[in-house]
């Protein structure tokens, strides 16, 4: 049988804690009572009988290892404490981590010898533990505790630690980011929370616990730490990266501060910022209105709050940030706020909108009667905003003592005015020649002009083709907006311009030839003394009706040469990053004559440099997959034949031991065989013969040899397949002996 010790630690001025206890706390800085110090470990000397398996976990249990001798003194110093106990001792150690070895650092297994004395078939085991680790053994370090790089590079985050007798499976390597698991390596096995993140695992074995990021963002920044556990050692420490970005890369604009639209119409709030390095999952997009979250766009996700608001998200990544409202209404007026966040930089941008809704005019009652008093009352209806001035005019005049405008609030946030005025016509208010001219009528009267009717009905139609010509108007300045937000855009969207310019031109032509039509005459004009009322009305609707004829024209000009000069500078920056010198000159004649050979020319060659180039990597990419192909063959071959002599490895040391132990019995056998063969001739010499006489009485007796069958049993430390640790075996050899009586 084995004879095992067990063995633990105190912690320090603890001396009523029994020997068994444990020696996980290692504050201690002395032995504990029962235990025997020497230099820097603590010896106990216990005796037990019980198996090596049994002693080898009571050993692990408490901590603690098998004493080995480190040098010739360790050793003298074990013998003597042993020889006060038992004959004789064997000494194994175990490494943190690792199997037990023998004093000479070899692993356990079947060629181990002991100094076994005579008649003892004991075995001893001393506990052994450091009361504090030697000083250099186990280093650690952050060689740089602070890590700075641009944003989409790589870079490597440095731990360092050095270890004399470090074994990949006996390392423990954790790499958190605020707290949070990013990378553990443990028992050779790698377990990354990101494909963004890499350990060296080739260079781990040689201390280097280094962590790469690959392409890092913004959110990558903040505090690092770097853990690596290698028993009965464990260090930590912390890293802060920080990531930056190249000033002069972000531009944001607010191109149109103040946005004024029709009520139930579509309009779109500018908003455009550009980085030449953007990425969707890297871009934060939010709308306000009046502080209230409208819109929000994160990491390619966009949560909008309304189904009647829109971002762009197929043209953000070209620098779109726009919002699109529809059917406004009245409540969507107020202040937006454009925020756009990317990387290092937030801008923000506000937007004042304003809704407008022109109100329904009438006059009630359309006519009045000469001669008596008639009260008129003057309506505006459904108008927004609420700033609204009515007024009576005669021959142009205002007229004196009108009474104060009456403003009402609708439910829907419109407002009502009314006003009133009270007079008395005469047939000298009337100013008519003839009949068809009449607009103030006798009682019993009650016809109007044709020609009069038919001029209205132009003014009504002008009003109308300039409604719709704003519309195309503001239409065509958001779909500009929607092109230069586009990196590339698609021919059809040029094609929607162009054809949205020339409805634009064709209503332009109609409005303009009807405004022709409806001109006063200034001949008329000036050949007669006074000016009839209806002659007055027609003049100040053409001259309304053409003042804002070109103030339309004039906007659209505006947003032509606006988006002509946009279109210029993007030309320009294009060229200069291709290296492209071309002057204003060339520039003009390009944009007038429509040649884009100053483009073309430098495209054709990097095309074709681009494909030459394409089909090389090709090539180059095959016969590297057709290496990786050969190489991971390979491997597989070796990985079978390694598994293949590591199986039967075992069997043949086996086959090799019975073999030697063969020979050994076949040589005994052949003694014995002699031995035997020797007795039985002299085992012939013990017969005695006896011859009957008349005289005498021979006897006649054969005496048996006596064969006396001992056992002896041997008891051998046989490591386990399973386990590692050894286990009882017993091998019975059968003597025998031979006694003469």
């Amino acid at each position: 049988m084995l004879l095992g010790g067990t063995g633990c630690s105190t912690t320090a001025g603890d001396t009523q804690r029994s020997p068994l206890s444990s020696f996980a706390d290692k504050s201690y800085k002395c032995c504990p009572d029962l235990w025997i110090k020497r230099r820097k470990n603590c010896y106990y000397f216990s005796v037990n009988k019980t198996t090596w398996e049994r002693s080898s976990w009571q050993c692990k249990s408490h901590g603690s290892q098998l004493a080995a001798a480190e040098d010739e003194e360790e050793l003298d110093f074990l013998i003597d404490y042993c020889r006060s106990y038992f004959t004789f001792w064997i000494g194994l150690k175990r490494h943190p981590n690792e199997g037990w070895t023998w004093t000479n650092e070899q692993l356990f297994n079947l060629t181990w010898k002991t100094n076994v004395q005579e008649e003892s078939g004991d075995c001893a085991c001393v506990l052994k533990q450091s009361v504090q680790m030697v000083a250099g053994e186990f280093q650690f370090s952050i060689p740089h505790p602070e890590v700075t790089a641009p944003q989409h590079s790589d870079v490597r985050l440095p731990c360092i630690f050095a270890n004399s007798r470090i074994e990949l499976k006996d390392v423990l390597i954790v790499w958190r980011h605020d707290n949070a698991e990013l990378n553990k390596f443990d028992a050779g096995q790698m377990n990354p929370t990101s494909r963004r993140v890499q350990l060296f695992v080739n260079e781990i074995e040689r201390g280097n616990a280094s962590l790469l990021l690959k392409i890092v963002i913004i959110s990558d920044e903040e505090q690092y730490e770097c853990g690596v556990v290698e028993a009965p050692n464990e260090e930590y420490g912390n890293i802060k990266f920080k990531v930056t970005v190249m000033a002069g890369e972000f531009q944001f604009s607010i191109p149109h501060p103040e946005v004024t639209a029709p009520q139930h119409s579509d309009v779109l709030l500018p908003c455009i910022f550009e980085n030449s390095r953007i990425e969707l999952k890297d871009v934060l997009i939010v709308w306000k209105h009046d502080n209230a979250e409208l819109s929000k766009f994160d990491a390619g996700q966009m949560n909008p709050t309304s189904r009647r608001v829109q971002l762009f998200v197929n043209e953000i990544e070209g620098g779109n940030a726009n919002l699109l409202l529809k059917d406004v209404i009245i409540s969507d007026e107020g202040q937006y706020e454009c925020g756009v966040v990317e990387a290092l930089n937030e801008e923000y941008g506000n937007i004042k909108f304003k809704v407008t809704v022109a109100p329904n005019i009438s006059l009630k009652p359309p006519l009045v009667v000469v001669d008596q008093n008639n009260s008129l009352e003057c309506r505006a209806e459904g108008f927004y905003p609420g700033v609204v001035s009515i007024e009576w005019l005669r021959d142009s005049q205002p007229l004196s003592s009108q009474g104060p405008v009456e403003i009402q609030n609708n439910p829907d946030g419109s407002f009502t005015a009314s006003n009133s005025y009270t007079f008395t016509p005469t047939k000298l208010d009337s100013h008519v020649e003839n009949e068809e001219k009449k607009r103030i009528l006798s009682p019993g009267d009650g016809k109007a002009s044709t020609k009069e009717e038919v001029y209205f009905e132009h003014v009504q139609q002008i009003r109308k083709n300039l409604e719709t010509l704003s519309q195309k108007i503001d239409e065509l300045e958001r779909k500009q907006l929607t092109v230069l937000g586009v990196a590339l855009p698609e021919e059809s969207m040029k094609r929607e311009l162009q054809t949205l310019r020339e409805e634009i031109k064709n209503i332009a032509n109609v409005v303009k030839k009807n405004l022709k039509s409806i001109e006063p005459k200034p001949e008329e004009e000036d050949s007669q003394e006074y000016i009839p009322v209806n002659k007055r009305m027609q003049k100040t609707q053409h001259g309304v009706l053409s003042r804002e004829f070109v103030e339309l024209m004039g906007k659209c000009n505006t947003i032509q040469s606006q988006y002509r000069d946009r279109n210029i500078e993007r030309i320009q920056r294009q060229l200069k990053i291709t290296g492209t010198n071309v002057s204003d000159e060339q520039l003009d004649e390009m944009l007038e004559t429509g040649q884009t050979d100053i483009f073309t020319q430098n495209i054709l060659k990097d095309t074709q440099a681009t494909k030459q180039a394409l089909n090389e990597i090709e090539s180059r990419h095959d016969e590297i997959l057709k290496l990786e192909r050969s190489i991971r063959e390979l491997h597989d071959l070796f990985h079978f034949l390694a598994m293949e002599v590591e199986a039967q490895g075992e069997v043949i040391d086996r086959i090799e031991d019975n073999i030697l132990q063969s020979k050994n019995y076949v040589e005994k056998a052949a003694d014995h065989m002699q031995s035997a063969v020797e007795n039985n001739r002299k085992a012939c010499k013990n017969l005695v013969y006896l011859y009957f006489c008349p005289e005498s009485v021979v006897f006649i007796s054969v005496t048996e040899p006596w064969w006396t069958v001992g056992r002896i049993i041997f008891v051998n430390a046989v490591p386990s397949p399973i386990t590692g640790f050894g286990r009882d075996t017993e091998t019975n050899i059968e003597l025998y002996t031979v006694q003469k009586t």
